[in-house]
This record gives structure tokens, C-alpha cells and sequence, in this order.
């Protein structure tokens, strides 16, 4: 196992879907959604609600809250261009638009179907979250990402779409909400 590979989060987040994944096929058919939340994420019980609703009617494999940076008021929802000097692209001005499809988000406070991690699982193996620097033209060092970034381009390279409900709006503890 790398550094990157044994961050408590990434650690975390392939434990649980691990958990998931080594269940028999019986036990599968009784879970119909995996809801991700993390511990750090400011929400209510109406915003559970909402996601889980509108996840439902959407057709999509994975629904995420807007979430902004701990750290700047940007929108944690993103589209992919690795041919940009930017390859990770904040999509702007989405706040209360519904629905917005787009190829990352927060994985914070996230509802998908089950289904996706077994996709992921059969294509990855365990290790379906990780941390790695990525090689870019650009970028001498590479592009560090962080483990719901790399578990996107994974998704999105296995056809699983993605979404942001930019309605139900969440953040860090200590951090933006706005």
C-alpha cells in the first residue's frame, strides 16, 4: 500500500465500500441506495430527504449536494478537460439551477446506487478511492487529486453518471456555506 493509498479518508471509504461489495448477492437486493456522508459536513435531516427524493426521480447513478470549498466560496462540482492547463474545472454559477449533470462533486453528502460499486469494484479491485498525483503535460510535478476526484474519473471512464443537486446546499464545519 502507498502513502497516498493509506490516507484515513481514502483508507475509510474503500473499508466501507468493501463491506458492500463482500456481501452475497442476497444481501445486495435488500439495499436499494449507499448514502456517503461525511463526518465534517453541516447538513439537516430535510436536506437527507431531499437528496434521497430527487435521486430517485433522476435517472442518475450517483446525486450529490452542492458543496463549496472548505477553504473559498467555489462550488464543488466539476466537469473534466485533462487537455486544459486547468484539467479539474469548477462549473460556476449553478447555485439554486436544479439538476445539473457534471462529471465530479463532493463526496461528502452523496446518495448512488449500489450498483455502482460493484461496477467500480469489478473494474478497480479494492482500491476504488485513491490519492495519486496524476501526469500532465502541463504540470512537471503532476496534478495531485483527491480520492472522490480520482473515484469520479474512474466512474465516468465506466460510463456512471453523475450529478449535483445545486438546490440542497451543504458545507464543512468551520467552513462555507454560502
Amino acid at each position: 500500500m502507498s502513502l497516498c493509498e493509506g490516507m484515513y479518508i481514502t483508507l475509510a471509504r474503500n473499508n466501507l465500500s468493501e463491506k458492500y461489495t463482500s456481501l452475497d448477492e442476497q444481501q445486495k437486493k435488500e439495499i436499494d441506495l449507499v448514502v456517503w456522508m461525511d463526518d465534517d459536513v453541516v447538513f439537516g435531516m430535510q436536506q437527507v430527504i431531499g437528496l434521497i427524493e430527487k435521486f430517485e426521480s433522476t435517472g442518475l447513478d450517483m446525486l450529490s449536494a452542492l458543496c463549496f470549498s472548505r477553504y473559498n466560496k467555489e462550488p464543488m462540482a466539476y466537469t473534466f478537460d485533462f487537455k486544459e492547463k486547468r484539467p479539474i474545472i469548477p462549473l460556476e454559477n449553478i447555485r439554486n439551477t436544479g439538476i445539473v449533470k457534471c462529471d465530479a462533486a463532493g463526496f461528502g453528502f452523496l446518495v448512488m446506487k449500489p450498483e455502482v460499486l460493484d461496477k467500480m469494484h469489478a473494474s478497480l479491485g479494492k482500491w476504488m478511492f485513491k490519492t495519486p498525483v496524476m501526469p500532465h503535460e502541463e504540470f512537471k510535478e503532476g496534478i495531485y487529486i483527491g480520492e472522490d476526484i480520482y473515484f469520479y474519473m474512474k466512474a465516468k471512464e465506466l460510463g456512471i453518471t453523475m450529478g449535483v443537486d445545486t438546490d440542497i446546499i451543504i458545507g464543512h464545519d468551520g467552513g462555507v456555506i454560502e
